[in-house]
């Protein structure tokens, strides 16, 4: 479907880079990389096998565990369950409100990694994440012995936690 659109590609690169813009030499490293790509396109399943890939599937595979293993899905997903068990009255609004830290966060977030990098990030955010999650366990299993400081403490790590990850 790439076929046959140079015009369009052309087009669109000339806009992209200004109607002053010599864009000639781009365009031939664009499309000798597109070439390259359509050559090399076709992996097998027992090409992920070489040597060459076990780092960055280790990486990537491990990356996706870990997201897993956070339990934040779990969080996330029965976040105004656990504020209405952690005692709170109007677990929709406390609801809405991790939301909005989860968007500010967010916005933090990817300024954080422009300046300290990914793995940097990852290690702290990995750290701070399990410690929240284990205390947020810690003060639910304690809830029927002290009701008010755990509530105050299940809602204030369930927005660290989110901050975390």
């Amino acid at each position: 479907d790439k076929i046959g659109k140079d015009v369009d590609f052309e087009a669109s690169l000339q806009t992209l880079r200004g109607f002053d813009s010599d864009i000639y030499l781009e365009a031939i490293e664009i499309r000798s990389a597109m070439e390259l790509n359509i050559q090399e396109g076709n992996i097998k399943i027992s090409e992920l096998c070489q040597r060459r890939y076990a780092f960055p599937l280790t990486i990537g595979i491990g990356l996706l565990v870990l997201q897993q293993l956070t339990g934040i899905t779990g969080i996330m997903f029965y976040n105004t369950s656990i504020f209405k068990s952690a005692g709170i009255s109007d677990a929709e609004v406390a609801s809405l409100g991790l939301a909005g830290v989860q968007v500010l966060m967010t916005g933090v977030i990817v300024w954080l990694m422009d300046k300290a990098g990914r793995r940097l990030l990852l290690m702290i955010s990995s750290g701070g994440m399990a410690a929240s999650l284990f205390l947020i366990g810690i003060a639910f299993y304690l809830k029927s012995h002290i009701i008010t400081t755990v509530s105050y403490l299940s809602q204030y790590l369930v927005a660290f936690n989110w901050c975390y990850c």
